[in-house]
């Protein structure tokens, strides 16, 4: 049963109504509503078949409720690198690779800097938007206006390494942003795939408007029998919060590799020996395209194993600091082009990749360099919200002779934002 002016449902998923912005008072919990099913069902219930039927109808009003509830949408896929790294050389993966941002993430590195002596280093990154108004925002809100949108995708995070180069210890800080441009797999789209499988499930445990489902004739009978049919329709809805987390999970497996194009940039100090200076900065963009080509709405006919993206990265830095043994100063500043590709194969909980690419550099003594980089990588989902990433390769062409191989690695921590059932509050 659809309500006017609440929502427009057809096979593509549920469409927020264009009508005016309602109040801003916040709308009363759906898991008070409706889980226990006794709090969604008219007094007497179980005393007649017309209140059983009422009960039925009840549900049914729900259902623009539940395919509009903004918090349904939050689905947690694998934490994206901190942009902040990207100007301190610190990234396990040379691309920036394309991912939804997290309400709130860190990131332990540990890898090896220009002259081969360890480095570590810490990130921290927010979603400011959705940590300050995530729990206000209606989907209506996210898919009409575009500045939503853009601020709720927008990651800011600060980074900071400390390495022992030749020239003494180094303490490296930035902070940076990284946003998205364009999002294919954004469940929040309007008529996503995931929305697809929400209208799928409610029509089948909630009624499609036009007939009632087969759980509310069981009831009846149930009730002419002198049983409740209160258990008939409180299994209905837990079956569609199950339901619901299925979706979820479909989603993430199916939409992982997600065509997506993403931008960033950053801004570094380095503290040597007390001072405190200006360092290196930069801006990059990735695009991601999914290789698989399918575009079902139905997610359950879509590959969830096997899987592949492709990777095209461009990055300028400028003041970057690299090692050197002929530089009185220890360090030389480059400013450098680089244009990377890579691919990736695998699921939302396990993948590797293989990237290659080319940078030009320019130094601050007149010298230029043409340096290139080749390394394998993976992913991997260590419990829900811990990811680990490896990436090994050689590199060469670096002017300052440093082209041994490398082993990089790092972990990743994510906050959990994802919605669980379907009448979440």
């Amino acid at each position: 049963m659809l309500n006017e002016g609440k929502v427009v449902v057809n096979d593509g998923g549920p469409v927020a109504a264009a009508a005016p912005k309602p109040a801003a008072a916040a709308p009363k919990p759906l898991a008070a509503e409706a889980a226990p099913v006794a709090a969604a069902s008219p007094a007497g219930a179980a005393s007649s078949p017309a209140a059983t039927l009422a009960a039925a109808f009840k549900l049914q009003d729900k259902k623009a409720e539940v395919l509009n509830n903004f918090k349904n949408y939050r689905v947690d896929m694998s934490v994206p690198t901190t942009p902040a790294f990207a100007v301190l050389g610190a990234t396990p993966e040379t691309i920036l690779q394309p991912k939804a941002p997290r309400d709130l993430a860190v990131s332990l590195v540990q890898s090896l800097s220009n002259d081969d002596k360890l480095g570590k280093g810490v990130g921290f990154d927010i979603a400011p938007y959705m940590l300050a108004y995530g729990k206000t925002t209606s989907l209506q809100d996210y898919q009409m206006d575009g500045r939503i949108r853009a601020l709720s995708n927008v990651q800011l995070s600060f980074g900071a390494i400390k390495q022992d180069a030749a020239s003494g210890s180094v303490t490296r800080a930035a902070g940076g942003a990284s946003f998205v441009l364009f999002d294919e797999g954004d469940p929040r789209n309007r008529g996503s795939a995931l929305a697809g499988c929400f209208t799928k499930s409610t029509d089948e445990m909630l009624g499609d408007g036009s007939k009632l489902p087969p759980w509310v004739g069981d009831a009846l009978k149930a009730q002419f029998k002198g049983e409740d049919p209160k258990p008939f329709m409180a299994e209905a809805t837990k079956q569609l919060s199950a339901h619901f987390d299925k979706c979820r999970k479909q989603f993430k497996q199916a939409t992982w590799n997600s065509t997506r194009w993403t931008g960033g940039l950053a801004q570094a100090v380095h503290n040597r020996g007390g001072g405190t200076h200006r360092g290196a900065n930069g801006f990059w963009t990735t695009y991601s395209l999914n290789l698989n080509g399918d575009d079902h709405t139905d997610l359950s006919q879509r590959e969830s194993e096997g899987r592949s993206q492709a990777l095209f990265h461009y990055r300028r830095t400028n003041r970057e600091e690299v090692a050197s043994t002929s530089d009185p100063r220890g360090f030389m500043l480059r400013r450098g082009d680089m244009l990377a590709l890579g691919a990736k194969y695998g699921s939302d909980t396990r993948n590797v990749s293989i990237e290659a690419s080319w940078q030009r550099g320019r130094f601050d003594n007149g010298d230029t360099e043409k340096a290139r980089k080749l390394a394998i990588g993976g992913e991997l989902m260590v419990s829900k919200d811990l990811w680990l990433v490896v990436s090994i390769g050689g590199r060469g062409g670096q002017k300052n002779g440093n082209n041994s191989p490398f082993v990089l690695g790092g972990l990743k921590f994510g906050s959990s934002s994802e919605s669980t059932g379907a009448f979440g509050p």
